[in-house]
Formats: C-alpha cells, sequence, structure tokens
C-alpha cells in the first residue's frame, strides 16, 4: 500500500467562475522496481474530498490509471448533484481491472490522473465547487497487488 498527500485540486462553476475553472486536474507519475521476476498493479484505490453545490449543480471527480507505454487505463469517479454541501468518498476495485498488470521486466511508472468538474446550477449567480484531496488534506490510498512473473 502506498498514499499520495497532494493539495487539493478545485473546480467551480457560476457565481463569478469563469469558464477555465469548471475543470481541473492533477497528475502523478510513480516509478516503482519490483523485484526481479516480480510484477505488480493497483487492487483499491481511496479517494476524498469535498463538494458545494447549488440546486441543480453537479460535481465530478473522475479518476484514471495507466502504465506508460501502454494503452489500458483503469478508471473510476465520483459524481454528485447539488443542493449538497458534504464531504465524499470514492473507492473502487472493479474499474481498475482494465489497468492490468505493470509490464515485467522492466521499471514501471504508473500514470494517476486526479480531474475534477463542475457545472452551474438553476441559479447560476451561485457558486458550486467540485474539491479532490483536501480535508486536512487527506491521502489517497493506493493498494497493491503482487504476482510472479
Amino acid at each position: 500500500m502506498f498514499t499520495i498527500r497532494h493539495p487539493s485540486i478545485t473546480a467551480r462553476a457560476g457565481g463569478p467562475a469563469q469558464i477555465f475553472d469548471r475543470t481541473k486536474f492533477c497528475q502523478v507519475t510513480v516509478a516503482v522496481r519490483p523485484a526481479r521476476g516480480w510484477t505488480w498493479t493497483l487492487s483499491r484505490v481511496e479517494q476524498s474530498g469535498r463538494a458545494q453545490l447549488a440546486g441543480g449543480a453537479v460535481g465530478t471527480a473522475r479518476f484514471s490509471y495507466y502504465w506508460t507505454g501502454e494503452p489500458k487505463t483503469g478508471m473510476h469517479s465520483r459524481t454528485l448533484k447539488g443542493p449538497r454541501n458534504t464531504a465524499w468518498t470514492a473507492a473502487d476495485t472493479i474499474g481498475l481491472k482494465p489497468l492490468g498488470w505493470a509490464p515485467c521486466g522492466s521499471s514501471a511508472h504508473l500514470n494517476i490522473k486526479a480531474e475534477v468538474s463542475a457545472r452551474a446550477g438553476v441559479d447560476r449567480r451561485r457558486t458550486s465547487t467540485m474539491t479532490a484531496g483536501g480535508a486536512g488534506n487527506a491521502p489517497s490510498t493506493y493498494r497493491v497487488s503482487w504476482k510472479a512473473c
């Protein structure tokens, strides 16, 4: 298991928010050098954040995972609808299956992309936000599985 602690990323819509505020993302690359003859994959991920959504607003957090140079992508998302002012969590195992295992015999670079988006609600004068991370800078947790090549 490993954790990544990063500053929060927040998307905003409505009120004074500009069009470029509606989607924000952060990408991290993790380099792992497994012992000779072994490979690994993600088996479970846990993310968290906060949503402050006006009536009719929608906030989405999307997470994707892929090995550098490989076409397969694992992903999961969390969508919330307003009105709502709450912390949220997202945990997934199923969406990771397409990721597959790191290529055997090489250092594997896992790319992790977090993206948040917000759509304004019925009253476009009210600002709505969707945040990934935050809440005391809560870490994202990644559980791994190992197997022999």
